[in-house]
């Protein structure tokens, strides 16, 4: 649920007139780097919390690091649901919220 609610939250709204994020988003990254990770720290630290659930249920890899894998999954997320506004296909018909969230808690290995 907290992975499809990032997402939706992520998706530009196609109503706005208004700059888009993906443009902005990057520039921060480069020009804010320690603003942009203090903004993240909420929503990093719940998503650790529920990667430590997961692993203490035993449904996770031996090997995997909580707040890494909580990291990836925010970033994967947010770059997908950001990742629209083209007349090509994947924007047309966009990634949906259950896609990414099948593609963070699978992967892609059989």
């Amino acid at each position: 649920v907290a992975v499809q609610l990032l997402y939706e939250a992520s998706r530009p709204d196609p109503t706005a007139k208004r700059p888009l994020f993906t443009d902005f988003a990057p520039r921060l990254l480069v020009t804010h780097p320690s603003e942009v990770k203090i903004a993240h720290a909420p929503l990093l630290t719940l998503l650790t919390e529920l990667m430590e659930a997961a692993d203490e249920a035993g449904v996770l890899r031996t090997t995997i690091n909580a707040k890494r894998v909580a990291a990836m999954t925010m970033q994967t997320v947010m770059f997908i649901a950001q990742s629209s506004g083209g007349n090509d296909d994947a924007t047309v018909h966009p990634i949906t919220a259950e896609e990414v969230w099948d593609f963070c808690s699978r992967g892609f290995v059989a």
